[in-house]
């Protein structure tokens, strides 16, 4: 036993190697980047990890991963036991002779913590196979948060570094601004229609030559798209593009346009052509993008809840009808999640629990043809938006008691963080 405790903490020695110092549990924010502008918020921001969970995690935990950034490896992340949920394990004791539990260590971070040494000092082994740290009875997280919140929650918090410069004038500025939140005031979705310019910043075409667009997909970090496998099936990259800040296809001389081309993609081993299960991919960016009030990524979603039973807003440049036009400007609709024993009995084919199904029940409001790989998102209480699904596939589009099929996003929360640190 006592070679195993070695083994993993030279490994977990290794990996935090690659961060100059643990500051990140501290206080010490002077190394986050300012805002500069409406239109550059930030060349680089810190929103690597932490943007890949709406609520997760508490404040402490998206500084340390976020510290962390692309320097961890994934084998890491699942060594610290990232994702896992928050309980106290075997008995164990500090190396004061404080009596505690062993717990993963996202969700015991406090000032002993604040060097290498002294972390490795704590160390515990978590079912032979994580590492985790003695956390004293009645020791509370420096920056302890809602770990693991429902929807509807406050749970996301507030992520520091990155002010909102809204260009409109928000009411309160000095609000940091994290994942999930746009630059528009309010919601007024009452049926499919028009979006506004602003309001889904995350939102991404999927374009292949002459511009022509084919899928959506959702921007989870400076780096990554999120989007359905069935849209990059057996696709090169070289034969993809990637538009952030679009609105309006008819409008070719928008500034606020991105391009992107893809340098990898990341399809899920397990995805099927024929039951369309697993139906989620990650494409990288060929470089960084600079973010701004068109261009911002999404949360993920909390690993627990099933949402059904709940108003989410699909959003896309889709037919508007079943074999009908493609719709120019963004559009969004709002769909109910159903019930997954309900919307299994309405289909034939499987509907496996890596799905889920939205739509409206008497039908007319339904994502449609062009929208695959698009999100299904929902506005936490705190007001920040976290992609719920990926649009996969439907029986035509709108019909009566026949729902879309979305991928829950939610039950590949670690897929994403091991896919997306590349």
């Amino acid at each position: 036993m006592q070679r195993v405790v070695w083994r993993i903490q030279l490994s977990l020695l290794f990996a935090l190697s690659c961060v100059v110092h643990l500051a990140v549990l501290s206080d010490d924010t002077s190394n986050i980047p300012s805002s500069k502008s409406e239109d550059d918020v930030s060349t680089r921001p810190a929103l690597e990890l932490v943007s890949w969970s709406s609520g997760g995690f508490s404040e402490a935990s998206r500084r340390f991963l976020r510290q962390l950034g692309t320097a961890v490896h994934n084998s890491t992340l699942r060594l610290l036991g990232f994702l896992r949920p928050d309980q106290g394990y075997q008995d164990c004791t500090t190396p004061s002779g404080k009596k505690g539990r062993c717990r993963h260590l996202q969700y015991c971070l406090f000032g002993e913590h604040r060097t290498l040494q002294t972390l490795l000092d704590f160390t515990c082994i978590i079912e032979r196979r994580y590492v985790g740290v003695c956390c004293p009875e009645g020791q509370e997280n420096i920056d302890a948060g809602n770990v693991g919140g429902l929807p509807g929650s406050d749970a996301a918090g507030q992520l520091p570094g990155i002010d909102p410069g809204f260009p409109d004038g928000d009411p309160t500025p000095s609000v940091v601004r994290g994942c999930g939140v746009n630059t528009v005031t309010g919601s007024r979705i009452v049926g499919g229609q028009p979006a506004d310019p602003k309001e889904w910043p995350w939102m991404v075409a999927l374009l292949r030559e002459r511009d022509r667009h084919f899928c959506g997909g959702v921007l989870i970090t400076d780096l990554h798209v999120l989007t359905a496998a069935h849209c990059v099936h057996r696709m090169a990259a070289k034969d993809i593009r990637i538009r952030l800040g679009e609105y309006d296809f008819t409008r070719s001389n928008e500034t606020r346009v991105q391009d992107f081309e893809i340098v990898d993609i990341r399809v899920h081993l397990d995805f099927s052509l024929q039951t369309y299960e697993h139906d989620i991919a990650i494409l990288k960016l060929h470089r960084r993008t600079v973010f701004n009030s068109y261009i911002w990524p999404v949360c993920l979603p909390p690993p627990g809840p099933n949402f059904e039973n709940i108003t989410a807003i699909v959003t896309g440049w889709g037919t508007v009808s079943y074999g009908g036009p493609v719709s120019p400007v963004l559009m969004e609709v709002p769909v109910p999640v159903w019930n997954q024993e309900r919307c299994v009995r309405r289909y034939t084919q499987p509907i496996m629990d890596t799905a889920l199904c939205a739509g409206a029940y008497e039908g007319g409001k339904d994502s449609c043809q062009g929208d695959s790989g698009g999100p299904l998102m929902l506005q936490l209480d705190s007001g920040r938006w976290t992609t719920i699904g990926i649009v996969s596939w439907g029986i035509r589009c709108g019909e009566p008691n026949k729902p879309g099929i979305y991928t829950r996003v939610n039950r590949y929360l670690q897929w994403i963080v091991e896919n997306s640190v590349f």
